[in-house]
């Protein structure tokens, strides 16, 4: 406590003498009595907000490292009036987003702001405009309030916030780590949840809470994941344990997904060396050309004579599984019925 306050007087250049320290001490103890008068133990966090409150509005980045860590660790909260929230990750973005916010007005015009004009900063702000046009016209008005809000402050704290604090490989690898931590501890938690439970198919349903709503979330934050993981792991000089260390995990995260049992992860990393030369030989426009080719012949296909039609799920044909291998062995016979329903849809 005495460290935290010592940074804030600094920060802040407060007055050297003790008279700011002795209103805190009398505020603690204050807090203490009351708390244990009133038996309302609560009343006990008031010195750690006002130093929670001190040292976000000294340096926000606290905060931005906090929320980092904490991500693998969200649990979703549903809330009267048919809301929700994510504990304890969204309020920590939407006071980040709020302590941003006044950071750029105090510090506009020192700041630089070619970002605005990146292709992919237009494309959000189109995004958000379209969403914001389509809340006036909402049946629920009071949800798609709450989905135009978060959008806001997922694009500001991720976005916005992320390009200002990291901007060299220096502020990547800290970005890595911190959020690498985290991660690393909720997929071991997962992963020997399940090893418990005999690795059976049935049993990645019932693991998951509070971490992850499902196993294809969970799937496919591994698979998102790995690259970063590769790329990292050969940042770092050949015969250095942590790169040793990192390509142990990411093998690590290759057997977590076989255990997720879920076909588009394998899919997902089935691909990714193709991807890496993708990148590698810059064939990331001829690969979109040929894939809009590809969509554009596809739906004029599909439309033809309502060809689609033919695709409809066959629920005298398709069914659930409960065992993984018949999952496959019907997946690729067109015959499992959440394959189908996705092909059709």
């Amino acid at each position: 406590m005495a460290q935290a306050w010592h940074y804030i007087q600094q920060r802040l250049q407060l007055p050297t003498h003790g008279e700011w320290l002795l209103a805190y001490l009398l505020l603690v103890l204050g807090s203490v009595f009351l708390a244990i008068g009133t038996e309302e133990y609560l009343l006990l966090l008031i010195p750690v907000a006002l130093v929670t409150v001190a040292v976000a509005l000294v340096d926000f980045s606290w905060f931005y490292w906090l929320l980092l860590f904490t991500l693998p660790f969200s649990t979703e909260v549903y809330l009267p009036g048919g809301l929700g929230t994510d504990l304890p990750t969204e309020p920590l973005m939407v006071g980040l987003m709020g302590l941003f916010s006044l950071f750029v007005l105090r510090n506009l015009g020192r700041l630089s702001l070619d970002i605005l004009r990146h292709p992919l900063t237009l494309l959000l702000l189109l995004h958000l405009g379209w969403i914001g046009v389509t809340t006036l016209t909402s049946d629920l008005f009071l949800v798609s309030v709450k989905f135009l809000l978060a959008k806001v402050w997922y694009v500001v704290t991720f976005f916005a916030l992320t390009a200002y604090l990291v901007r060299s490989p220096a502020d990547f690898r800290k970005f890595f780590w911190v959020f690498f931590s985290g991660y690393a501890l909720m997929v071991i938690i997962i992963f020997v949840r399940h090893a418990l439970l005999g690795f059976h198919f049935m049993g990645i349903h019932s693991i998951m809470h509070p971490f992850q709503r499902n196993h294809v979330s969970y799937a496919a934050q591994l698979s998102l994941f790995f690259p970063y993981l590769l790329f990292v792991a050969w940042s770092y000089a050949r015969g250095r344990f942590v790169r040793r260390f990192l390509l142990g995990f990411a093998g690590f995260i290759v057997v977590a997904v076989y255990f997720s049992y879920t076909r588009a992860a394998y899919l997902a990393l089935l691909t990714v060396p193709a991807g890496y030369f993708v990148f590698r030989w810059r064939l990331i426009k001829p690969l979109l050309m040929v894939a809009s080719l590809a969509a554009v012949l596809g739906i004029a296909y599909s439309i033809n004579e309502n060809k689609y039609l033919a695709y409809a799920p066959n629920y005298d044909r398709t069914i659930s599984h409960e065992n993984f291998d018949n999952l496959i062995e019907a997946t690729y016979k067109l015959e499992d019925i959440s394959t189908m329903e996705r092909l059709y849809r």
